[in-house]
């Protein structure tokens, strides 16, 4: 089973490493008398079509003619080019239209275009390139290039033609353009005729194949820093979400924001940028003078450059650098001074690593299930790898409500771990409930005991992983309040399998169940990260091992270290005192950590009962919504809910 559950990330770890460089580029000639036509610059000189790619590499696009506002747009984002971009992968960009060459300046200047622009005014290159004349097959895909609609653009077409200095179209309104790769030389890598008006190649697209850095068009999506509010403006929208969105602290941690506020955060953005009122204005999540909520704004806009524009840790780091602005790190959630911190940008990189290895994906995320679970009365537990692990606080003989904080019974939690494949439970605290009554309902059950608030010991950290990986099916692991000493185990597990950094394991934890591993916890992670990363090498090579058929006796169970571990001792001092029920022993005045912790719960300012409506959907789909019992108990009845999906934006 542990071949089987990890042979994906081992792929994954094994993968990364620095990428090949492609392969030299064999292009398709180019016919001679097609480069031998000529075209016209601004000032009316004839230059042979071939010249302008016969020493370089070149970018060629063919557009309509200027007065079309398809073409305008997309030559507005042409524009939006750095030219340093195109000197680093050596190659140079050219619009050909096919209008008199008196338009090149105007268009220029109404464009913003300023890299090489040329016409051919008879259309002879446009035919022998096989460019068609009328609209062929209509595109359901709106270009993201365009931004106007067929009503809007086509006054603004011909508003130019009525105003500009010759009444004509500026070429023929039935030509249809295209896009070329050409050069050094009579070679085409790349052609894309454009069927109809839309059918203009996305520019990145045509970046990514001459091997240009990608550019940020819209330049609609933003973030400031603002000491008072904004006043509104017709070309601009303003958002803030600093009382919107807020943690609910333990002690004196203050983020990040768990995922359902990423997850909403994330539908809010996609909604605002694919509203139609919104669509010429710029975005604008502004921040007030609060360094929290400024770490905690920033950290959200970053989760979404990351999660929908695919960018990097860093460079998403950077873009949210406002002026000379320094974000306060983030913190546990224990007394005292802190010693150990978070920063944006460990947040960041354990988004992206949560992305690259399934643990984030919200295609499939249930906001629904998170904000139910998470609270006390229902259960207080969280996935913190799907399809893996849970962590959840650690259930009760019976249940009660106490200084507010709901208790629970083994037997609530059997459905939820029945219809989610769970199998393993692990306790970490002293017995609080009789094991048989996990046992006898079918799952495995482990004891390994350490003290409320601190570290664990070696052994426990072998057994502990040993069980995980001989595991099927899913871990629920628990202490007494599900925080510092399940945050902790399930850290080493991460840290050992997915090669992450402490920083990022506990960044990611806490964004999953936040309060998650707490003072020297935190420090005993950094002092067994190298060891852990190279038992999680030393693990993957025998998996390597095992499935290239170097054993000749198959491996039943794989372990940890290189050492065999028994564990059957300490199963044996448990059970002596199975039926003895007791709180940890580290009380002080009668309150252990997870007590203090629990307690902190339970007084959380109440959310409230209803929700905001996620209305960012690009489709609907049926699921279930449910009509609560018990608290952990559920019946379904049929429904619809809204599945959040990626919109083609580029942003910031």
């Amino acid at each position: 089973m542990a071949s089987a559950a990890l042979g994906a990330v081992t792929q994954q770890i094994c993968s990364l490493g620095p990428l090949q460089p492609p392969e030299p580029e064999r292009g398709l000639p180019l016919a001679e008398d097609v480069a031998e036509l000529p075209v016209l610059d601004a000032s009316g000189k004839r230059i042979p079509f071939g010249a302008l790619f016969r020493e370089r590499r070149a970018i060629v696009v063919f557009v309509r003619h200027f007065l079309c506002y398809i073409c305008k747009e997309y030559v507005e984002d042409l524009a939006k080019i750095p030219k340093n971009f195109l000197q680093a992968a050596n190659i140079t960009l050219i619009v050909i239209g096919q209008s008199s060459f008196q338009h090149i300046e105007p268009f220029c200047k109404l464009t913003g275009y300023s890299h090489e622009i040329y016409v051919d005014t008879e259309r002879k290159i446009y035919r022998k390139l096989g460019m068609k004349k009328g609209e062929g097959i209509a595109t359901s895909v709106r270009s993201p290039h365009v931004k106007s609609n067929l009503l809007s653009g086509s006054i603004q077409s011909l508003w130019r033609a009525v105003t500009g200095p010759v009444f004509d179209f500026q070429g023929d309104p039935a030509q249809q353009g295209g896009t070329l790769i050409l050069g050094p030389g009579n070679n085409i890598h790349f052609i894309h005729l454009d069927k109809n008006r839309l059918d203009h190649k996305p520019i990145n697209s045509i970046l990514q194949l001459a091997r240009v850095q990608k550019v940020n068009f819209t330049n609609r999506l933003c973030f400031a820093i603002l000491y008072q509010k904004p006043k509104s403006a017709a070309n601009i929208h303003y958002f803030s979400i600093d009382d919107e969105f807020e943690y609910e602290n333990f002690f004196a941690d203050f983020g990040p924001l768990n995922l359902a506020m990423v997850y909403r955060y994330c539908c809010k953005i996609n909604k605002k940028l694919k509203s139609i009122t919104m669509i010429r204005k710029k975005i604008i999540h502004f921040t007030g003078p609060d360094q929290r909520k400024q770490a905690n704004a920033a950290f959200l806009m970053g989760c979404y450059l990351i999660i929908y524009l695919e960018k990097s840790p860093e460079d998403t780091y950077r873009m949210l650098l406002v002026g000379n602005i320094s974000y306060v790190p983030f913190r546990d959630a224990s007394y005292g001074n802190c010693t150990f911190y978070l920063t944006l940008l460990d947040c960041f990189q354990a988004v992206h690593k949560a992305v690259q290895y399934g643990f984030l994906n919200f295609e499939k995320f249930d906001l629904d299930d998170y904000e139910h679970y998470e609270k006390a009365e229902n259960g207080d537990l969280n996935w913190i790898i799907p399809g893996r692990f849970i962590a959840f606080c650690g259930p009760h003989p019976r249940s009660r409500l106490e200084s507010g904080y709901h208790y629970h019974t083994p037997e609530a939690y059997v459905p939820y771990f029945k219809r989610h494949n769970v199998t393993t439970i692990i306790r970490l605290n002293k017995k609080a409930y009789d094991a048989r009554r996990f046992t006898e309902a079918g799952f495995d059950h482990h004891e390994l005991f350490f003290a409320d608030g601190s570290i664990p010991s070696d052994a426990i950290v072998k057994e502990f992983l040993n069980i995980c990986e001989n595991a099927e099916g899913v871990i629920a692991v628990h202490c007494k309040a599900g925080l510092g000493r399940t945050g902790t185990l399930i850290a080493c597990y991460i840290i050992k399998h997915y090669r992450m950094t402490v920083p990022e394991t506990i960044a990611w934890i806490r964004i999953c169940r936040p309060g998650s591993v707490i003072g020297p916890q935190q420090h005993f992670l950094v002092s067994k990260q190298a060891s852990l990363w190279t038992e999680g090498d030393y693990y993957r090579k025998k998996l390597r091992d095992q499935e290239n058929g170097r054993h000749a006796a198959a491996v039943t169970k794989i372990l940890t270290g290189v050492d065999d571990i028994s564990i059957s001792e300490i199963q044996c001092e448990e059970t002596k005192d199975s039926e003895s029920y007791s709180d940890d022993g580290d009380e002080i005045n009668g309150m252990t950590q997870g007590d203090k912790l629990l307690a902190l719960k339970s007084r959380r300012r109440a959310k409230s009962a209803t929700s905001i409506p996620l209305t960012t959907a690009f489709w609907t789909t049926p699921v279930h919504h449910r009509n609560w019992s018990l608290p952990l108990e559920k019946t379904d009845s049929q429904g619809s809910k809204t599945i959040l999906k990626s919109a083609p934006f580029n942003a910031l």
